[in-house]
Order: C-alpha cells, then structure tokens, then sequence
C-alpha cells in the first residue's frame, strides 16, 4: 500500500511515520525539508505557498494523511493568514482536488478539540455538536480547525468517491514534542533549578499519548469507516492535576524539589475552562484502548532530558 503524509516532519507526521517502518507500506513524504534519509521512503519537496501539492501524484497514493498544519505554538509567530491557509483551506483544496479526481483511496484530516471554543459547561461534545455549536471561537487557528471540520462534515454528506476520515484530536503528548510546550518546559525548568510560575490550572482538558494516537493510525488502515471521529483518552484531567503529576514525577525521578506557584501568569485560553470530546462514535466503528498512561507519559520526557 503506498501511503503519503503531507507534513512530514510534523510531531504527529514523524510519530506515524516511526510506527510505519515496521510495516511493508511504501511511504511518500511531503515536507519543506528531507529529515528522512536514514528510512526506506520516498521524499517530495513541499512548501506552501512556493512549491505546491501535485494531486496528481497524490491520487497514485492509496491513502493520504494530512498532517500539516500552523499555529499550534504560539512562539512561532504564524500569521492569521498562515493559520487559515494550513489549517482549512489547503486541507479543503486537497479534498476538492481528491473528489474532481474520482479519487478511489481514503483521505485523512485531523481537527482539535479547541475548535469548541469558548466553553465554561462541563459538557463533553459530541462530533455532530462540533460542527452545529455557536460558540465564539477566540482565535485564528480554533477558528480554522472547526471551517475544516463542517467543511469534511459536509463532503461526507455528498458521499465522495473516496473514504473520507477525520479524527479531532484533543491534547496529545510524548517526549519528542517541542520543547516549548508544557511538560517539557517543566521537565528542563525544574531541573535547571529554576522557579516555575502557573496559570491557576482550573482548565480541564484531556490528554492522549502521540504513541497511542499513531498506533490507532496504523492498525486502522484497513477500516473505511467514513466519517468524522474524536479520537481520544477519554479521562479529563485538569491543568494543575497534570503539572502537579509532572511536578511529582521530577521530584522522585531526579531528586529535586521545584519551586512552582500558580495563578500568576494568564494564558489565551482560559476562556476555554472545559474542552473534552465523547467517544462513543469512535467506539462503536473502531477498537482503541490507549495504552500509556499519563505517568508513563511523564516519565519519557525525563528520561530524554537524563539522557542528553
């Protein structure tokens, strides 16, 4: 089977593509650069807007994950223009040129469960909720991410000639992502010594390894269940509950004690108080049970950091 992964070198892209070696698959790769010379697979040279997706080429592909995207870190930068174009409308292209072509493979895309929004009830949506809700949406990347969900809702209704999956992803985690997100910032502050400040961590999200989530991908290959999916640990865990459990894990695992207060510094989404997505759906047409736990999760980022 040959299989195409728009944003290669994405946190989520190079996960699937490391649990994707151990299979026959051919693998075609679409990045801005060639990370990949170490693997059996095929790179092409991708960049929006200078060097564009051939959907030609993509058609030959039996399935095509996109997994490019922007403004997930905020650090970067990304325009709002930057944000839109990734995140909605070259997914929305890909999906258009897919169908004028009677594509015949599957094609899948990934929302985030930030495309709630603003949201205060705990209440856990729904993947009809997610395309019908009128909640204000706070920025640029929440808002492009749910364009793309009602935009694959309404593909789907028109029964395309592809397989069509979208699976809207909540926190996910692992030790090879960015480090200037949340635990690995609090895994190498803490050991460095250095005091650690907090927003008050009343946010609730839910929070899934990138193993469990790439692992799903690939044994689900063969499912061409259409439709849209919240692919998800189902548990809710506040803000707090998790620096304090990553708090906890440096303490014993390195024999320090961090210096940590919370409620002292704001964040963009707290806004969004409780973010958590039902299941049931992806339940009933697939079989996923995570399998690493959050304390297994905590550990890896230490062990990568006592490694170095």
């Amino acid at each position: 089977m040959k299989i195409s992964i728009i944003g290669a070198t994405s946190f989520l892209g190079q996960t699937l593509i490391n649990q994707l070696q151990a299979t026959s698959h051919e693998l075609c790769l679409y990045s801005r650069t060639n990370k990949f010379e170490d693997i059996e697979a095929k790179w092409v040279e991708y960049s929006y807007p200078n060097q564009p997706l051939d959907y030609d080429q993509l058609a030959e592909s039996s399935v095509i994950f996109y997994c490019a995207g922007a403004g997930i870190q905020p650090k970067h930068g990304d325009s709002d223009a930057l944000i839109y174009e990734m995140n909605a409308f070259e997914p929305i292209r890909l999906l258009s040129a897919m169908q004028e072509r009677s594509y015949q493979g599957k094609v899948i895309t990934f929302g985030s469960y930030f495309e709630i929004g603003n949201q205060q009830e705990e209440h856990l949506y729904t993947e009809g909720e997610l395309v019908s809700h009128l909640n204000s949406l706070p920025n640029a990347y929440c808002i492009a991410k749910n364009m793309l969900s009602r935009f694959v809702y309404q593909t789907i209704q028109k029964e395309p000639s592809f397989v069509c999956q979208h699976f809207v992803l909540t926190n996910i985690y692992g030790a090879t992502e960015n480090v200037n997100r949340l635990i690995p910032y609090i895994v190498q502050t803490a050991a460095a010594g250095k005091p650690l400040e907090f927003t008050s961590g009343v946010q609730k999200r839910q929070y899934t390894h990138i193993k469990d989530v790439a692992n799903f991908l690939v044994e689900a290959l063969d499912n061409n269940s259409v439709g849209l999916f919240n692919l998800t640990d189902p548990t809710m865990v506040s803000v707090r509950e998790l620096i304090e459990s990553v708090l906890k894990t440096v303490k014993k695992e390195l024999n320090i004690s961090p210096n940590a207060t919370f409620g002292t510094i704001g964040r963009r989404d707290l806004s969004m108080k409780f973010l958590g997505l039902d299941v049931s759906q992806l339940q009933n047409k697939f079989n996923f049970a995570p399998k690493i736990s959050l304390e297994e999760g905590i550990v890896e980022y230490i062990e990568k950091y006592a490694s170095r």
